[in-house]
């Protein structure tokens, strides 16, 4: 693509960008050091986990996408999702970018429908390695490159050392009802933090919110 200025429709990208963002490889490493031990037949196991690794590898290249292309285009990189979907449907780079937004929910919802349905032959280890890979992909490079420009992090880390308030203060909104102002807090702080809530806050920020649980 890059030697032949190529720009791909978005259905293929999409099937070469889930495998290049190189998440499959570290599930798959992951997946053998959670195993008792290794035979024929758990290593075919894994395949049965396709979907969930689909997803979730689909949630990192999204994010990865609206969080580093620009910054990559101006170094002469390969087009990303944002492009190849501006390319193929001759939309804005604003409608674009909501699209992939969208997308990366419809994704979440999928991956977690997934998790739900998954065979009880994995382990939880594996499981919620899958999952946190596609929380880190969606924390990371939301609202930018966290991970090209790490100065992101001071605010979450500011955060953390003020015992926790933005999680508190979450909790705080719902119960008073306040979804106007709950809209303007970051998900994923609620995300990074979230280990202090109880399930019940937890399941009661997801119902009374309408959102995927990142």
């Amino acid at each position: 693509w890059f030697n032949d200025g190529y720009t791909p429709p978005f259905k293929e990208f999409i099937e070469n960008a889930y495998v290049s963002i190189g998440i499959v490889p570290i599930i798959r490493h992951v997946y053998l050091l959670t195993l008792p031990s290794v035979t024929k037949e758990t290593l075919k196991r894994i395949e049965r986990a396709g979907n969930l690794i689909r997803y979730a590898c689909i949630i990192v290249r999204l994010t990865n996408d609206m969080g580093t292309s620009s910054d990559e285009l101006e170094r002469g990189d390969v087009p990303k999702s944002v492009q190849c979907y501006m390319h193929e449907t001759g939309a804005t780079e604003d409608e674009a970018k909501a699209y992939i937004k969208q997308l990366t929910l419809e994704t979440w919802k999928k991956l977690n429908k997934e998790r739900q349905t998954i065979d009880s032959e994995f382990s939880h280890e594996f499981i919620d390695c899958i999952m946190n890979l596609a929380r880190m992909g969606h924390f990371m490079y939301t609202d930018g490159d966290k991970h090209g420009k790490p100065d992101m992090f001071k605010p979450y880390e500011l955060e953390r050392l003020s015992g926790n308030h933005v999680a508190k203060k979450t909790v705080r909104l719902l119960r008073h009802g306040q979804k106007r102002d709950l809209y303007k807090m970051t998900r994923l702080q609620m995300m990074v933090n979230d280990s202090h809530l109880s399930i019940r806050e937890k399941h009661t920020f997801v119902s009374k919110m309408n959102l995927v649980t990142l």
